[in-house]
């Protein structure tokens, strides 16, 4: 009955260097002779890699034998029930408090000098009342989820909610889309749009904030000397990040790629027709007869046309320039007057490899994902995952023609090749909150600091009184006459982000919470506003917030 399973661990980021063997074992017979074989053959296989070994059910084997030579590690447990495995596998990825044996019954009296004490360090998965919270309240989230798929605001979602690092809610809802072909699973990966910011950009540039690369004061013109004759040239940072730039919201760039010789009539419409049957937003109809200049894009790649956009097809690499100047030359509103604003994300996205030399996707796999275990996050997701884990999001008729599945929502994001500042990171629930949980424990996770507590506070904080906003981080809003992005019970401590896909993301220290939503409201059009018309979103968060207070109250 001995299972002569190995599960091959590569825990260094890249290459194809095995770090660690987990060798799974659920009998209590285990012969000498063969269990010797079987380890020569795992060194042989594997040289180097540190050999772990899992033995459940281990009965009264250590009683009768010795300690396994040639083990770096053993894991034991009394029994092979599969809540056993979970624990075991909790145990060894630091999920749980792992205590000194005590040799009880003489069962394990090998193994107790030898044994060692590990505190929890990593997200921990378990059940509401461990954390203080009532399951009846957490279940209203279901009635709240099957409501939203039922009405249409999104085709499905994921929920994930965190409090003292255990995950208590951890769900899959609906379906990837609306023809309810294939059902949404918790491992399924989401566009997560604007929560790119403060899950990309915002680690990456804390991190080369710490290293002194560069300062809050220190201005656009600086970092990017083609600002330098322009009013921009005196941005500061600090001002990017407040969204006090007086940059505009946005551009739609590839508006500015229409090629006017072929179209037929004007661009736009108020109203629908059949010249004008295209939908990009309550009263506005593009036109049909749109055609995108051949100079700008191609269905071909070549060496101009090396930057994809879409599926089969392709950017001309010059015209990346061409989006810098335009953001740059963009009209200026008014300095130091709050406005969010994408814009300001494309330069601080720029900053890192500027900086750096390093691409921002891998600047923060590096430093971020890799060591936080967000196997599920990635820019270009389709170089890393399998299509068929990746939720579509618009059906997009007006700009690429085609349903977009593994390919960056946001058209600028798009254009600048899918990794932007702003817009681009691909993830799933369970991830999103790895690295908010990061932030809530002020820097540190799986027993690694990645930022310093100093930075966290600095970035999370409030900063004036005219602006709710943190340094890249959105925060409640303060003015109940306003829509807050958060929960009405979520503290002044508390910060995150929404995505435009229909995402959020947030963290309160004061209630050591994780609240992670995901969906694809935008499937299969874009102007879908149900999701955040019917505050579904906040009001799941609401749920999470009572069922806490609930429990304080009982």
């Amino acid at each position: 009955d001995m299972v002569q399973n190995h599960i091959v661990v590569n825990d260094r980021d890249g290459g194809a260097h095995t770090d660690f063997v987990f060798w799974l074992h659920n009998g209590v017979s285990i012969g000498e002779s063969e269990f010797n074989d079987r380890l020569s053959k795992m060194r042989s296989d594997f040289e180097g890699a540190g050999i772990v070994l899992f033995l459940a059910k281990t009965g009264r084997y250590f009683q009768n034998n010795t300690i396994p030579e040639g083990i770096d590690a053993i894991f034991t447990g009394s029994s092979d029930w599969p809540v056993v495995w979970e624990y075991l596998a909790q145990g060894v990825c630091g999920g749980l408090d792992i205590m000194k044996s005590t040799g009880l019954e003489n069962r394990a009296s090998a193994l107790k000098p030898l044994s060692v004490e590990l505190p929890r360090t990593r997200l921990n998965f378990g059940i509401p009342e461990e954390a203080g919270l009532l399951r009846d309240t957490l279940g209203k989230i279901d009635e709240v989820m099957r409501e939203a798929v039922e009405e249409k605001a999104t085709p499905g979602g994921q929920i994930v909610v965190v409090r003292d690092g255990i995950v208590v809610w951890n769900r899959a809802y609906g379906h990837h889309t609306y023809k309810e072909r294939k059902a949404t699973k918790t491992s399924d990966i989401y566009d997560v749009a604007s929560v790119t910011k403060v899950s990309a950009t915002l680690p990456s540039l804390m991190k080369l904030y710490e290293m002194n690369r560069w300062m809050m004061n220190d201005s656009l013109g600086h970092f990017f000397p083609q600002t330098d004759t322009t009013e921009k040239a005196g941005i500061t940072l600090r001002d990017l990040l407040l969204h006090e730039s007086g940059l505009p919201s946005f551009i739609p760039f590839y508006l500015g790629t229409v090629d006017k010789e072929k179209l037929e009539g004007n661009l736009f419409s108020r109203r629908y027709s059949w010249m004008h049957n295209i939908k990009l937003d309550e009263y506005v109809y593009l036109n049909r007869t749109v055609k995108y200049r051949d100079d700008v894009f191609s269905l071909h790649p070549d060496s101009i046309f090396s930057v994809p956009v879409a599926a089969n097809y392709f950017l001309n690499t010059s015209y990346l320039d061409s989006i810098m100047t335009k953001v740059i030359s963009a009209p200026m509103r008014t300095r130091h007057n709050y406005l969010y604003s994408d814009l300001g994300f494309y330069f601080l996205g720029e900053l890192i490899p500027r900086l750096t030399g390093i691409r921002m996707n891998d600047f923060a796999r590096q430093h971020f994902y890799a060591p936080l275990g967000m196997g599920n996050t990635a820019f270009l997701p389709l170089d890393v995952f399998d299509i068929d884990r990746i939720v579509p999001t618009e059906d997009d008729k007006a700009f690429r023609k085609q349903l977009l599945q593994g390919w960056v929502h946001d058209p600028g994001a798009a254009m600048m090749g899918g990794m932007a500042g702003h817009a681009g990171l691909f993830s799933n629930a369970t991830d999103l909150a790895k690295i908010m949980q990061m932030y809530l424990n002020k820097g540190t996770y799986g027993g690694k600091r990645f930022l310093n507590e100093k930075t966290v506070d600095l970035f999370t904080s409030k900063q004036n009184g005219k602006n709710r906003r943190g340094l890249g981080f959105d925060k409640p809003q303060p003015d109940t006459a306003k829509v807050s992005p958060a929960s009405k019970w979520a503290s002044p401590a508390s910060f995150g982000h929404s995505g435009f896909t229909g995402t959020l993301v947030w963290a309160d220290p004061e209630y050591n919470l994780v609240y992670i939503f995901l969906s694809n409201r935008i499937h299969p059009n874009q102007y879908n506003r149900k999701l955040i018309q019917d505050n579904y979103r906040t009001r799941i968060q609401d749920i999470v917030y009572r069922a806490i207070i609930r429990a304080g109250d009982n």
